[in-house]
């Protein structure tokens, strides 16, 4: 089923093109000219679904007319040593919004991740170190899980205290995780009335609104500090939490030719091996179930280059883990999804189990 329409400018061709070359991309890492679209018309263009026949029904010059205006709304781009186009991030983010509902993945595989699971027990170590294992053999891409935690925190206290203009105490309290301090480094020097204000700002929304997730727009806004400064204390308090993350498969990285530069692989296996960091990408679901976050989505600049495939699972006193898959842009959305919806099915069930006979 096509969509209406996309910001209200995509015609039923043009959305059929467009899935058409997100697909083949994503099989083949290669741009994609107009003659291999007019070529496939009623073939299975991506893994999501086949097209109409009469949509595609059109030449090559067809084909490359509606090409060159995708590129004009920014759906595409074109290499400059190639003639053909690749997608952009708002493609991909068409391609994934136009799947269709998750399907289940072969029966071999839900076997499989069963069988395997069931072995673990409710022994949760084992059980997401294992799961971590799964997920990164069935996609071929580092797969990460964290130990479930409370689906938000309860606010009881927050400071900031000067150290110097960029070193910045920070001391909070949770009904989680109690009374905690740590030492922020802001990205730039602050005024010390410009710390008592964001201060201040900060502990009205957590402490007295009790809103879990505040935008650094508006707290910049309201206590006049940069946006950045913001964002960066915020993601720091992210990344702080008492759950053990479990990473696997980060060498999956090596086989992307979009990551092929030494420097860039190290850059992301180093990110990746920082629990902080691990964390915070998985706390991107937000308890929401099936999340997929594509480049700037996720807002971790590390990996703007990496899209993200979250699933959240249930556990007892109605704590949330999280399990997931990142990978490149160029990703197999449909089987990444199946992936991680099926493991993060599983540990909920066989945490529930567990629970039951207790």
């Amino acid at each position: 089923m096509l969509h209406e329409s996309v910001g209200g400018e995509l015609s039923a061709r043009q959305q059929v093109i467009l899935a058409a070359i997100v697909g083949e991309f994503i099989a083949t890492g290669l741009p994609v000219g107009s003659k291999t679209i007019s070529e496939k018309r009623g073939q299975t263009l991506s893994a999501a679904e086949s097209v109409c026949p009469s949509v595609l029904n059109c030449s090559s010059a067809t084909v490359r007319n509606e090409m060159a205006d995708l590129e004009r709304q920014g759906y595409l781009e074109k290499p400059h040593t190639s003639a053909g186009r690749v997608p952009t991030q708002p493609a991909y983010r068409f391609y994934v919004d136009r799947l269709k509902a998750v399907r289940e993945g072969p029966s071999r595989d839900l076997t499989w991740v069963h069988g395997e699971l069931s072995r673990c027990g409710a022994e949760l170590a084992t059980l997401l170190r294992t799961s971590t294992r799964l997920l990164s053999e069935l996609t071929g891409q580092p797969a990460l899980a964290s130990e479930p935690g409370p689906p938000t925190q309860t606010w009881a206290t927050f400071r900031l205290t000067p150290i110097s203009a960029r070193a910045i105490r920070v001391t909070y309290e949770t009904e989680e995780t109690g009374r905690r301090e740590l030492i922020w480094e802001s990205p730039q020097p602050l005024r010390g009335e410009e710390i008592a204000a964001l201060s201040e700002a900060l502990e009205d929304v957590l402490c007295q609104e009790g809103v879990t997730s505040p935008e650094a727009a508006e707290i910049a806004g309201v206590a006049e500090v940069p946006e950045e400064v913001v964002g960066d204390l915020l993601q720091t308090l992210t990344e702080t939490g008492p759950q053990r993350v479990y990473v696997e498969g980060t060498a999956h990285l090596l086989s992307y030719p979009e990551f092929m530069a030494h420097q860039r692989v190290q850059e992301l296996m180093a990110a990746l091996a920082q629990e902080g960091m691990a964390r915070a990408l998985l706390r991107a679901t937000h308890g929401e179930g099936l999340r997929v976050l594509i480049g700037s989505e996720h807002g971790r600049t590390r990996f703007l280059d990496c899209s993200l495939v979250l699933g959240s699972y249930r556990a007892p006193a109605t704590r949330i883990g999280s399990v997931g898959v990142l990978g490149p842009l160029r990703m197999s959305y449909p089987r990444a999804i199946s992936a991680v919806a099926t493991v993060a099915r599983e540990i909920g069930q066989i945490l529930k189990v567990e629970e039951e006979e207790e």
